[in-house]
């Protein structure tokens, strides 16, 4: 039995995806159709797609100014502006995060004060 390893194969996945080699695939399907499309979406594509959604999600949702989600999730100001605009990729948990606290807003008030 070969001994695969995997943990290279994903690096290098990532690697590729990064630099815009490959793009990945993503099925997107309606909720009440049933009708799925598929698409394919670049590292832009996803930086673009997550600075809208976290800025969207930041001032409308948590009506929250920079300084106060930067100090609530532990990260800087200056952090916080290059995700909000595309400068760098929001980490898949800040937008996990993110949703939380818009879901659960007594938390915000918790991690706003600390």
């Amino acid at each position: 039995m070969k001994n695969n390893d995997y943990g290279s194969d994903i690096s290098k996945g990532w690697e590729d995806f990064k630099t815009g080699r490959v793009k990945l695939r993503t099925w997107n399907v309606n909720n009440k159709t049933g009708q799925r499309t598929l698409s394919y979406t670049g590292i832009e594509d996803l930086r673009k797609k997550r600075a809208e959604t976290l800025r969207a999600l930041r001032a409308k949702e948590l009506k929250m100014s920079q300084a106060e989600l930067a100090h609530a999730i532990h990260v800087s100001v200056r952090t916080l502006q290059g995700w909000e605009t595309g400068r760098s990729l929001v980490p898949e948990p800040v937008m996990l995060l993110v949703r939380v606290l818009k879901k659960h807003p007594e938390i915000k008030k918790e991690l706003v004060e600390a």
